[in-house]
């Protein structure tokens, strides 16, 4: 297994993409192949050329099946321009939205009181029934800011692109903030109504997120356990801490009752709707680059978001405190971060800096 991977250019192909590499003593290739599914791996080759397109006429359309895929960011950046465009059509259009099961199952109630589909289906539920597909003549659009690729493009965020791929100029994300307030407060019902969280309706609590999502980035964008344990060790002498889905961390405060770990995953469909709940009540909250912090933009609240090998140029929020300090530039967006073994640009936040910050905010 070769290590210490440096990155040198490379080559656009028809069919592939060779990323030209060197480690200390070889020259050589990576080869990564193009999916024409864009990620929709449910979906053969000959259906989604059949039916994914752009299109600049989309009032001559009847009915829209609209795939999203991602996590909490993904779903939210891809509501702001599908808001704008189901209302700057007649409304007899159908909005249908296609997602995994597991987003589903997450994400149903948040699309549903934001968005409001005419349905909302799973990429499993349409295996042995994809006549969905073929009735009134849908135009089918791949909704997911995470096909970007930025040996393709540079944007500014991802729902200037999906904008763009909608054929309509639409980035105004009012439309969005309105709608959570709608569901904000079905959320705030939700959340005392369930027993093991109630106490926290009328508390003082900082929000804490350290976990993120995509396969390798995963893990280089955000800080070491350790780091994140001596964080919230200072942060408990001051106030109670909502940890959000990091177990290890937890174990590590066990007996401290100004701890609460919030696993998003045991409240199955209900975990997003808590989440943004806890999110709306808080005092502040410390991200990495992850939906939380996301979810915090967009509610409006102060959140101190970490940056590493993502760009806060690119996917910062205006209501976000954004930190970045590293001068090793953002590889996210190029396939330099599949080559970091380290992550320096994590590394270089002092623990300090952010305690400091935090109760300064607080």
């Amino acid at each position: 297994m070769k290590q210490n991977l440096k990155y040198i250019s490379v080559t656009d192909l028809e069919d592939k993409l060779l990323y030209h590499v060197e480690d200390c003593k070889n020259n050589f290739e990576i080869i990564c192949y193009k999916s024409p599914k864009n990620g929709t791996a449910d979906f053969t080759t000959q259906e989604l050329n059949n039916f994914y397109g752009i299109t600049n006429t989309p009032s001559n359309e009847s009915s829209f099946i609209i795939m999203i895929q991602g996590g909490i960011g993904d779903i939210l950046y891809s509501l702001i321009p599908l808001i704008n465009f189901k209302d700057s059509i007649d409304n007899s259009n159908e909005f249908i939205i296609i997602l995994t099961e597991n987003q589903k199952t997450l994400f149903y109630d948040l699309i549903k009181k934001v968005f409001n589909p005419k349905e909302v289906y799973s990429f499993e539920e349409l295996e042995e029934g994809r006549d969905i597909l073929y009735t009134k003549t849908p135009r089918v659009i791949d909704a997911s800011p995470n096909p970007l690729r930025a040996d393709q493009v540079f944007i500014k965020d991802a729902s200037t692109f999906l904008a763009s791929r909608l054929g309509i100029n639409y980035n105004q994300t009012q439309v969005l903030t309105s709608r959570l307030e709608e569901y904000k407060d079905y959320c705030q019902n939700l959340l005392k109504s369930t027993q093991e969280l109630s106490s926290l309706v009328n508390s003082d609590y900082l929000v804490i997120a350290p976990e993120g999502s995509g396969e390798k980035i995963r893990e280089l964008k955000t800080l070491s356990n350790d780091q994140w344990i001596d964080l919230i060790d200072e942060l408990l002498k001051t106030i109670k801490v909502v940890l959000l889905d990091n177990e290890e961390i937890a174990d590590k405060f066990k007996g401290n009752s100004n701890l609460i770990l919030f696993e998003t995953k045991n409240y199955q469909k209900n975990g997003i709707d808590l989440l943004s709940a806890l999110i709306s009540n808080a005092k502040l909250g410390v991200c990495i680059d992850s939906g939380p912090a996301h979810l915090f933009n967009f509610l409006k609240k102060k959140s101190i978001v970490l940056w590493g090998p993502t760009s806060p140029m690119i996917y910062g929020g205006e209501n976000n405190i954004n930190i970045r300090v590293s001068t090793c530039p953002p590889c996210s967006s190029s396939r330099r971060v599949q080559f970091c073994i380290d992550n320096i640009c994590m590394k270089s936040i002092p623990n300090q800096l952010i305690i400091k910050l935090t109760k300064s905010l607080l």
